[in-house]
């Protein structure tokens, strides 16, 4: 191998060692092969031991290598600020292992869209509409890809010209869950558009603990987090909770506690752990970044993303001046009352339309 190779190698060893990313500029003194060598290390600030079987270390990192022949990336080394935002954060990785377009990680903007694996109807509107927003803006859509929540946002994101970045909670290769099939297919529809990676090498044994463990890292890759919905239990709250200690923003909705989804946003909310946002989401999506919502880079501008179409029961009401009762609403677009009525309740959140008594109104 060339000297760059043979250092990377040693890299890769030691992150098979279980080398945490606060100790790079003592194996950049030191030198990744010396230090390998030397089967250990001490730390500080927190004090802790290291130490580990070289010969092991070197065994256990050449599936990550066979991973780097075939095309994959390993972001992050000795070459930190190939991190992005997590170089600068607290318990930065030592690698970020995967595929795609390593730039996004460089992106002046990415929020983080998260939320229960079971939204309702309002949950999606609203992680689509917002994920939309942001790309209006250049920012990057930043998740961890499961069902629900975060596969919207990403999806939203996609369809409207946008860049995703997937966080995984598997190691690279591992194949446990049906998002990995997913996320692939994400990436092939948008080349050149999203970036897939986790902070696991192939070394590590998959077991269900790494997903709370990824969302620090989905949090130390993002300028801010938005809790879309979640219950009490959700595993939403570790990225919370990682967001806080980062000192990484979190936003939320506040919602009607009767609402399914309503318990962690709110209960994040009352806690002052996150700020509320407005239902609108172009307004959301000003607040999250700051007022400013306008693209601020020429691919941005170059490449504006499709407008949500109207909805039927908006165009309704605009063609009979603004007002309807709900049995004239549902007749006209020959919809029942039920699905009129939870249309108009995810419109209503995202401030549109006003239900008065029988009748619905433009806002």
């Amino acid at each position: 191998m060339a000297p760059v190779a043979d250092d990377l190698a040693g890299w890769l060893a030691l992150d098979a060692a279980r080398v945490p990313g606060r100790a790079r500029a003592l194996v950049r003194e030191r030198g990744a092969g010396r230090l390998l060598d030397e089967g250990g290390l001490v730390l500080s600030d927190p004090p802790r031991r290291i130490a580990w079987d070289p010969r092991a270390a070197r065994a256990a990192a050449l599936p990550a290598l066979r991973f780097l022949e075939q095309g994959g990336l390993a972001l992050g080394g000795p070459a930190d600020a190939e991190l992005g935002r997590a170089a600068g954060r607290k318990r930065p990785p030592l690698f970020l292992y995967g595929r795609g377009d390593a730039g996004l990680l460089k992106r002046p903007r990415a929020v983080a869209v998260v939320g229960t694996r079971e939204p309702t109807p309002v949950g999606l509107t609203r992680a689509r509409r917002l994920a939309e927003e942001l790309v209006d803006a250049g920012a990057v859509v930043v998740s961890g890809g499961a069902r629900g929540v975060d596969r919207a946002a990403h999806e939203a994101a996609i369809e409207a010209g946008g860049e995703t970045l997937f966080v995984l909670g598997q190691p690279v290769q591992a194949d446990h869950d049906e998002r990995r099939l997913w996320v692939r297919e994400g990436c092939a529809r948008a080349a050149g558009r999203t970036l897939a990676v986790t902070p696991f090498g192939p070394f590590v044994p998959h077991h269900r603990g790494l997903y709370a463990a990824r969302n620090w890292t989905l949090a130390a890759l993002a300028d801010a987090v938005v809790v879309v919905e979640g219950a009490e239990g959700s595993g939403t709250r570790h990225t919370a909770r990682a967001a806080h200690a980062l000192g990484v923003p979190v936003f939320a909705w506040p919602t009607d506690a009767e609402r399914p989804g309503a318990a962690m946003p709110n209960a994040l909310i009352e806690a002052g752990r996150a700020s509320p946002l407005p239902g609108d989401a172009d307004a959301a999506a000003r607040r999250i970044l700051g007022g400013a919502t306008r693209p601020i880079d020429a691919r941005a501008r170059a490449a504006p993303r499709p407008r949500t179409a109207v909805h039927p029961l908006l165009a309704a009401l605009a063609r009979t001046g603004g007002c309807l009762l709900v049995d004239e609403a549902a007749r006209a677009l020959a919809m029942p009352v039920g699905d009129l009525l939870a249309a108009a309740a995810e419109l209503e959140v995202d401030g549109l339309l006003v239900r008065d008594g029988p009748a619905l109104r433009l806002r």
